[in-house]
């Protein structure tokens, strides 16, 4: 149980919801516009107003264990082959550094993470993207040869790479396809002279 007045007038609290990893109770405020923050020792640490919006009269919530990009990593290979899917594993953890499992719903949020690789391609400047399929993949296609930097950030207000998530992979060239390749031969020569 606890007990607190905003600003020292009455109030109805709207809903109540505890986070029991960080021992922290978030109590929605429709009367004051606020969320008020308490810890499970009945201290009042602050509320959270509208400082990325509107905050109109709030009366429900939720928390998200989303993943946190300061504290997520990924393991990229150091070479690909041209037109091949570059795979990077990803370690997304949430605010307790614990991984979040391959299941959690990434794909039904905004796109919190992306990733590019940038390049040459006919020497000049070309940005290729890729996508993140789900909390422990990340995914590009790079179809051109050479030295490409491939970074995954989180793609938030402050964009922050991930761990290990910039880095330099060499593109090796595809194989050849026989059934794309074209010749030309002439239709008559000189005997003991080269064909060109």
């Amino acid at each position: 149980m606890f007990a607190y007045l905003p600003a020292g007038a009455p109030w109805d609290p709207y809903n109540l919801v505890p986070d029991h990893t960080k021992q922290l109770i978030y109590v929605a405020d429709s009367d004051f516009l606020a969320v008020h923050v308490m810890t499970f020792d009945k201290d009042y640490l602050a509320p959270l107003l509208d400082s990325l919006g509107s905050l109109m009269g709030p009366n429900a919530l939720a928390i998200n264990a989303g993943p946190v990009p300061s504290l997520s990593s990924v393991s990229p290979p150091a070479t690909a082959t041209a037109g091949s899917p570059i795979n990077a594993p990803l370690t997304l953890r949430d605010t307790s550094n614990n991984p979040l499992p391959d299941s959690y719903p990434i794909a039904d949020e905004p796109p919190l993470y992306q990733i590019t690789a940038t390049g040459l391609r006919d020497g000049l400047p070309t940005t290729l993207t890729g996508f993140v399929s789900s909390s422990t993949l990340a995914t590009i296609t790079i179809p051109y040869a050479g030295a490409w930097n491939v970074t995954i950030t989180s793609s938030l207000a402050n964009p922050q790479t991930l761990h290990n998530g910039a880095l330099q992979i060499a593109v090796d060239p595809a194989s050849t396809d026989p059934l794309l390749c074209t010749s030309t031969f002439p239709t008559a020569i000189t005997a003991g002279t080269p064909s060109p």
